[in-house]
């Protein structure tokens, strides 16, 4: 396969953590995968994918798309890479959604300035949405406790400096 310099500078990109792999010297259908963005690196001779390639390849699944299909559909060479490959892939897809860890949400995906009662129908969404809204309200709290601690203490002190100046306090 002739590599462009940018392709070139791709491949090298994704092996640099990984000295053990050349992209020069690797089989042309790992340089061909490792072009494509749904793969985070190549080591010890496996593609490993992004989070989104798992989401994606199971929506294609869930669409009715055989695994073979729903990884071509992606852009993968199933022809040079194997259907094996595609269909362990499809299989790792539907048992993350069923371990329930295709989908991560992060604690910045939700408003901790929203109080819980508004928030019940995250549940239903999925316990992962609703404890990253949980996480951030926590969070929210925490430093709005703190605001309120230093608030009361420049009071204190704003009192205190007012007794001893008027010979309250020694």
């Amino acid at each position: 396969m002739k590599l462009t310099g940018k392709q070139k500078k791709k491949l090298e990109e994704k092996c640099a953590f990984h000295p053990e792999v050349d992209p020069e010297h690797m089989e042309e259908k790992f340089q061909e995968a490792l072009l494509n963005d749904y793969v985070d690196h190549f080591s010890g001779g496996r593609l490993v994918y992004t989070h989104e390639f798992y989401q994606d390849l199971y929506k294609q699944i869930q669409k009715g798309k055989t695994y073979v299909q729903a990884y071509k559909g992606l852009g993968f060479n199933v022809k040079a890479l194997g259907e094996d490959r595609a269909n362990a892939a499809g299989k790792r897809a539907v048992q993350m959604a069923k371990d329930g860890n295709l989908y991560k949400a992060q604690i910045g995906d939700y408003p901790g300035t929203v109080p819980v009662d508004k928030m019940q129908y995250l549940k239903e969404e999925g316990m992962d949405k609703y404890l990253a809204y949980l996480e951030g309200r926590c969070l929210y709290l925490e430093a709005a406790l703190d605001v309120e601690k230093e608030k009361k203490r420049s009071f204190y002190q704003e009192k205190y400096s007012e007794l001893k100046k008027a010979g309250k306090i020694r």
